[in-house]
């Protein structure tokens, strides 16, 4: 059974010819481009490479310098609204929905060590569905995963929490 580029089932008899030539960035191969069909020149497809190429590398640069200027403005945003404000909570809320901006991410909390207690972290602000439910919780150093980075001083990534014995 043969299945066509778009992915729909190709039930013709008719044979299909096809020439593929690698899009290449010095030694890096940055994808393929493939005809089918049409007017098989090899050496036209790979003069063609060259320069989408070209245009491809440059707006992948162009992608990454438009992401390091969002956190850039991200950065001075934040500096503007340390500026602004003395509100530790409304700083603290700033910081977290800018994160959660950068990281694309849904949901989100911030924890400071608890007043005098350096075995205490207090969640502060947080962002999702358990807003209400972690907002004040106080975990102990070494409990869960939040006193864990925080005994550990070092990042965690957990990719499944339900399987994690620190969740």
């Amino acid at each position: 059974e043969r299945v066509h580029q778009s992915g729909q089932k190709d039930d013709s008899d008719s044979p299909h010819t096809l020439l593929s030539a690698a899009l290449l960035n010095g030694q890096a191969t940055l994808g393929v481009i493939q005809v089918v069909d049409g007017e098989l020149d090899e050496g036209l497809l790979a003069d063609l490479c060259v320069p989408i190429a070209m245009l491809l590398e440059t707006s992948l640069v162009r992608r990454e310098q438009e992401k390091v200027l969002g956190r850039l403005r991200s950065f001075a945003e934040l500096n503007e609204a340390f500026s602004s404000t003395l509100d530790l909570n409304k700083l603290l809320q700033i910081v977290l929905d800018r994160a959660i901006s950068l990281l694309g991410a849904e949901v989100g909390s911030i924890w400071l060590m608890a007043d005098g207690d350096d075995q205490k972290i207090k969640c502060h602000v947080a962002v999702g569905p358990t807003k209400d439910r972690v907002e004040g919780l106080l975990v102990t150093r070494g409990q869960g995963i939040i006193g864990w980075v925080v005994e550990n001083v070092e990042p965690l990534i957990v990719e499944d929490c339900s399987k994690d014995s620190r969740f």
